[in-house]
C-alpha cells in the first residue's frame, strides 16, 4: 500500500469510492481509469477492503463499456469471486459483492458471445443454493443476453417474465425501476426484431419512454440518460422503419443527437462511437449521404482516439471490430455514391482486416530495448509453450498493453501513413468488392497507379449472394446443403450430390452477376487477363468459391487470372524471389483415445513431398507437436501441414498435432512478437481456409487471418471439408508445380494453385497412378477419408473404379474450395 498512515488510508478509501461514483454517472474514461489506478494500492482485496474492491468493480464494468476494454472486466470479475471466498466477508459487502460479481459476470459473458457461457450463467444463476437467484433482473438479462446469440422466443418470454416481476416489487427507487424498464425495453425489442411485429416494438419504446422520464426526474447521471435516450432513438427508429412513419424517424433522430450531446466525443469515445452508430444508420437508410458520411467519419475519429490513448486501448480489441462489422461497406456505399472512390478504398483498407494491418506494424518497431518488454516477452514465451490458451491469450494482452504505455502501436501520424501509403508494389492489380442495398461496386487499383477506378456491379449481385447464402429451398441453400454434407459426407449420397449442386450454382451466380462484370471492367480499362488480381470480399461472404467463379463454361476466375484473397492492401507482404529457403511438411499421429479419425494418406503426402523436394525436413508422428510447428514457422520458408483442423471462431479455431494437441489461434497469436521465416503455409486440411463467421467478421478470424497476421505471406487452404486421398493428390501436384521437375521454383504459389486445381478436376485413375500419385495399396486401410474430427468415411464407401478413364475427383467439391490467402 502506497501509505502506511491510517487517516491516509482512509481519506484514499473515501476518494476511490466518490470517484467511482461519479465515474459511473459521467462515463469519463479518465476518471474511471483513476478508480482502477487507485484501487491497485489495496491489492490483493480481502474483507477489510471490501468496499475498495467493489468500488474498483464498478468502475471496471463502466470502463470497459466506454472503451471496449474486455480485459479489465475479466480481471475485476476474478478479483470479486476471490474476494468472495474470504469468511471474514460481512453480510452486507458480501451482498454488495455478490450483486456486483453477477453484472460482471454477464458483462464477462457479453465480451466472450458464447452461448456456452451464457447458458452456463443462467444455470449458476438459477440453481436453488444460488446466492443469485432471487435476483430477478440479473436472470431476466443472463436470458435476454441468451436469446440475442440463439434467437429464441420463449427465452425472450421468461426474461420478460423475470423483469416483469422485478417491477412489482414496490421497494424500487425510480433509479432501480428505471433501470429495469430499460432491460425490459431491449427485450420487447430484440421479440419485435424476430416477429417483425409493431406491437412488440411500440413496448419497448413505451418501456423507454417510462425509463427516460423516472430517471430524468430523480438524476443528473448524464451517462444513463444518455443510454436510455440513444436505445430511445433506435427502438422508435425500428418502429417507423416498420409501419412507414417518416416523422417517427425525424424523432429518432433527436433522440440520437440527444444521447450524444450527453456523452460526448472527448469524454467517452467508445460509447459515442456506439451510438453514433445508430445515427449514422438513420441517415444511411434515409440516403442522406453527406450527413453519413459525416457521422461516418466522427465514429473512426471516436476509436482512432482510442488507439491513440494507452489507457483506453485493450490488448485484445484494437479497434472495437464488433462494434464495426459491416460498417466499412456502407461507409464505402455513402462515399462511392457521393463520387469519392479513392476516399471509399481507403476508409475500406483502414477496417478490413485491420489487426492484421497493425501486426505488420508492429513488427517494424519491436521495442527490443526496453527491459519491461523483455521480461513480458520471456513471460509469453513461457505461455506459448507450456500450450495453456487462457495464458497465453493473458500474456500476450499484457504485451500490447505495455506496449501501448510505451506508446508503441498507437494511432498517431506514423500508423496514418502507413494506411495512406501506396502498395510496396507494383506487381498486379487490387480489387475492393464491396455491397450494399444501395448498389454493389468493385473498387479497382492497378498496383502501379494511385487512383482508384470504380465498376458498378449489377443491381442482382447482392440479391443473388445473399440468396446463395440464406434461401430458403434447403435444396439450394448453401447452409443448408453444408450442414447436410457435414452429416452424411459419403460421395455416394444425396446430400453430396445436393452439395455440389450449391457450389456449381454458387459457381455460376457469382461469375455471373459479380466477376464476370469485373473481369470485363478490368479489359474495358486496359488490364488484361492473365495477370495477378488480388480481390478484397467481405468478410461474411468469404466462405464462398470466388476463386473458382465461372466465367464462362470452360474459364474459372484463377483459370483467367492469377487470383487471391486478401483483406486488405494494407495486410499485403512481399513476395520472395523463391521458395527455397527451407521446406517442412508436418504430419502428426494420433493416439487412439483422442476420438480424432487416423489419416493415412496424409502419412503419405508427407513422402510425395520429400519427392518434389529432397530438402524438405519431415516433421511426422509424435514429433509433429505444435512447439515444433510454432520452430518451424521461425525457421522454414514453406510449412506445409496434413492434419485435422477445426473452426470455431476466436476461441475454438486451430488444428490438431501429435497425439491429438490442439494448437489453438490463441497461442498462434500470441507468437507475434517473433520475427518468422515463413513465406508460405499449406493447410490440407478440413475448413482450414474458413474466415470471417465471426460477429467481428472483418477481422477475418481463421487460421488464414492469424497466418497474415504473424508475417505469412501466403496462406494456401480448403473452404470446406476435404477428403483424406483428393488433399494428397491436390498438395502432390502443387509442389510438383511450385518446385519443377528439378527442384526449382518452376511457378508461384498462385500458379501452382491453379494448375493443382484444374489437374484434380481432370485427372483420371490411369494418370494418377501411371504418375504415382495414387496406389491401389494406399485404399488397404480402413481408416476414415475426411479430414473432419466428427464425421468419418472408409474407402470401401466411395466405391471402387469402374474405369481407369474415370475422373473420381472431377466434382467440384474436391478442387473448388482450394483458396490463396495473401499472394
Amino acid at each position: 500500500m502506497a501509505t502506511d498512515d491510517p487517516q491516509e488510508q482512509q481519506y484514499l478509501r473515501d476518494l476511490i469510492v466518490a470517484l467511482s461514483r461519479f465515474g459511473e454517472q459521467t462515463s469519463d474514461a479518465n476518471l474511471l481509469q483513476e478508480v482502477v489506478d487507485l484501487s491497485s494500492a489495496f491489492e490483493p482485496f480481502d474483507a477489510t477492503t471490501a468496499t475498495i474492491a467493489n468500488a474498483k468493480a464498478v468502475a471496471s464494468l463502466w470502463l470497459g463499456s466506454v472503451s471496449g476494454d474486455s480485459q479489465i472486466v475479466e480481471r475485476a470479475c476474478r478479483e470479486l469471486q476471490a474476494l468472495l471466498k474470504d469468511p471474514k466477508l460481512d453480510d452486507q459487502a458480501r451482498s454488495q459483492t455478490i450483486q456486483n460479481t453477477s453484472i460482471l459476470l454477464l458483462e464477462n459473458a457479453r465480451h466472450n458471445r458464447s452461448e456456452r457461457v451464457f447458458r452456463e450463467l443462467v444455470d449458476v444463476l438459477t440453481r436453488p443454493n444460488s446466492h443469485l437467484r432471487k435476483s430477478q433482473v440479473t436472470i431476466g438479462t443472463a436470458k435476454l443476453e441468451l436469446a440475442q446469440l440463439t434467437g429464441d422466443r420463449k427465452t425472450l418470454g421468461e426474461a420478460i417474465e423475470h423483469f416483469n416481476s422485478a417491477l412489482s416489487s414496490s421497494a424500487l427507487s425510480a433509479k432501480d425501476r428505471s433501470q429495469i424498464l430499460h432491460s425490459l425495453g431491449q427485450t420487447h425489442f430484440l421479440t419485435g426484431k424476430l416477429s417483425k411485429e409493431p406491437q412488440s416494438f411500440k413496448d419497448a419504446v413505451g418501456s423507454l419512454t417510462d425509463a427516460v422520464e423516472l430517471l430524468g426526474e430523480t438524476t443528473l447521471d448524464d451517462a444513463r440518460l444518455a443510454r436510455l435516450k440513444a436505445d430511445l432513438g433506435a427502438y422508435t427508429l425500428a418502429l417507423a422503419w416498420t409501419i412507414g412513419d417518416g416523422a417517427l424517424a425525424k424523432e429518432a433522430a433527436d433522440h440520437y443527437q440527444a444521447a450524444r450531446v450527453m456523452i460526448g466525443l472527448e469524454k467517452a469515445p467508445y460509447l459515442y462511437a456506439r451510438v453514433s452508430l445508430g445515427l449514422f444508420e438513420l441517415h444511411y437508410r434515409m440516403k442522406h449521404w453527406e450527413h453519413a458520411t459525416n457521422v461516418g467519419f466522427e465514429i473512426l475519429d471516436a476509436f482512432e482516439r482510442i488507439q491513440s490513448n494507452p489507457r483506453l486501448t485493450s490488448g485484445i480489441n484494437d479497434f472495437g471490430p464488433r462494434a464495426l462489422s459491416g460498417f466499412g461497406d456502407k461507409l464505402a456505399a455513402c462515399l462511392i455514391l457521393s463520387d469519392r472512390p479513392s476516399e471509399a478504398a481507403f476508409q475500406l483498407d483502414k477496417l478490413r482486416g485491420r489487426r492484421i494491418a497493425l501486426s505488420k506494424l508492429r513488427r517494424q518497431s519491436t521495442g527490443d530495448e526496453d527491459p519491461e518488454l523483455i521480461k513480458l516477452r520471456t513471460k509469453l514465451d513461457l505461455a506459448i509453450k507450456d500450450g495453456d490458451d487462457r495464458e497465453c491469450r493473458i500474456a500476450w494482452e499484457d504485451y500490447l498493453t505495455k506496449r501501448r504505455e510505451l506508446r508503441f502501436d498507437l494511432v498517431d501520424r506514423e500508423l496514418r501513413e502507413f494506411f495512406e501509403a501506396p502498395a510496396n508494389t507494383d506487381d498486379g492489380t487490387f480489387v475492393h468488392l464491396t455491397f450494399s442495398i444501395f448498389g454493389s461496386h468493385a473498387l479497382i487499383r492497378p498496383l502501379s497507379q494511385s487512383e482508384w477506378i470504380t465498376i458498378p456491379l449489377p443491381k442482382s449481385a447482392l440479391p443473388t449472394i445473399n440468396s446463395l447464402l440464406t434461401s430458403s429451398d434447403d435444396s439450394l441453400s448453401w447452409q443448408a446443403a453444408y450442414g447436410a454434407l457435414l452429416e452424411n459426407p459419403d460421395t455416394q449420397g444425396e446430400p453430396f450430390e445436393c452439395w455440389n449442386r450449391v457450389v456449381e450454382r454458387a459457381r455460376a451466380e457469382i461469375g455471373h452477376h459479380v466477376l464476370g462484370p469485373i473481369h470485363q471492367g478490368l479489359i474495358a480499362n486496359g488490364i488484361k487477363p492473365g495477370g495477378r488480381l488480388i480481390m478484397s470480399v467481405p468478410g461474411e461472404f468469404a466462405k464462398l468459391p470466388f476463386a473458382s467463379a465461372k466465367l464462362d463454361e470452360d474459364l474459372t476466375m484463377d483459370g483467367a487470372w492469377a487470383f487471391s484473397i486478401a483483406p486488405s492492401l494494407a495486410t499485403l507482404g512481399s513476395v520472395p524471389d523463391n521458395y527455397q529457403r527451407g521446406f517442412a511438411c508436418v504430419s502428426p499421429n494420433l493416439k487412439r483415445d483422442t476420438n480424432l479419425p487416423d489419416l493415412p494418406f496424409a502419412g503419405h503426402e508427407s513422402k510425395a513431398l520429400a519427392r518434389t523436394n529432397p530438402q524438405a525436413r519431415i516433421i511426422d508422428g509424435s514429433s509433429a507437436t505444435p512447439t515444433a510447428v510454432l520452430e518451424a514457422f521461425k525457421s522454414q520458408q514453406i510449412v506445409h501441414l496434413a492434419c485435422h483442423s477445426r473452426y470455431g471462431g476466436h476461441n475454438d479455431t486451430g488444428i490438431f498435432l501429435a497425439d491429438g494437441e490442439f494448437l489453438s489461434l490463441r497461442r498462434m497469436v500470441a507468437v507475434g512478437h517473433q520475427q518468422l521465416q515463413t513465406s508460405l503455409v499449406v493447410l490440407s486440411a478440413c475448413e482450414a481456409g474458413l474466415v470471417g463467421l465471426t460477429s467481428d467478421r472483418d477481422e477475418y478470424v481463421g487460421l488464414p487471418g492469424t497466418l497474415l497476421e504473424l508475417g505469412v505471406t501466403g496462406v494456401v487452404a480448403p473452404l470446406w471439408p476435404v477428403h483424406d486421398d483428393a488433399a494428397l493428390v491436390f498438395s502432390d501436384h502443387f509442389y510438383r508445380c511450385l518446385f519443377g521437375p528439378t527442384g526449382a521454383t518452376a511457378m508461384s504459389p498462385v500458379q501452382a494453385l491453379s494448375g493443382a486445381k484444374q489437374f484434380l478436376r481432370d485427372a483420371t485413375w490411369k494418370t494418377l497412378t501411371e504418375d504415382h500419385y495414387l496406389e491401389a495399396s494406399m485404399y488397404s486401410s480402413s481408416a476414415p477419408r475426411l479430414r473432419r474430427i466428427d464425421k468419418t468415411l472408409t474407402p470401401a464407401e466411395s466405391g471402387a473404379p469402374s474405369s481407369l478413364e474415370e475422373k473420381p475427383f472431377a466434382h467440384p467439391h474436391h478442387w473448388s474450395g482450394w483458396t490463396l490467402w495473401g499472394r
